[in-house]
């Protein structure tokens, strides 16, 4: 496989607090196509998480809830996501927290 021919998908997602398990959910969804050398954002969007953000959460990301309540839920904007990410490797920066959520 040629890495430079590949399409990647990087993906980052912020949440309400530290995991699905706890009920915490998306707050923020980017996606970032690379290929070779070059970069492109795909998609970048804020989710109305419709659960309040942990003070922890909103501290660290920068992210509070008067700036998601009007926001489109992820089901909204599930199928652009999925076409931002269709036919590409998917990357996350911390991939085990992302994938989760």
């Amino acid at each position: 496989m040629d890495l430079r021919a590949t399409e990647f998908a990087v993906v980052d997602v912020e949440t309400t607090g530290s995991g699905p398990n706890g009920g915490d959910r998306i707050t923020e969804v980017a996606v970032v196509h690379v290929k070779g050398a070059a970069a492109t954002t795909a998609f970048e969007m804020l989710v109305n998480p419709q659960r309040p953000v942990s003070s922890f959460a909103a501290r660290l990301t920068g992210i509070h809830w008067d700036a998601l309540h009007e926001a489109p839920t992820f089901g909204d904007l599930a199928d652009r996501l999925l076409e931002a990410l269709d036919g590409r490797v998917f990357v996350a920066h911390n991939v085990k927290f992302d994938w989760r959520m």
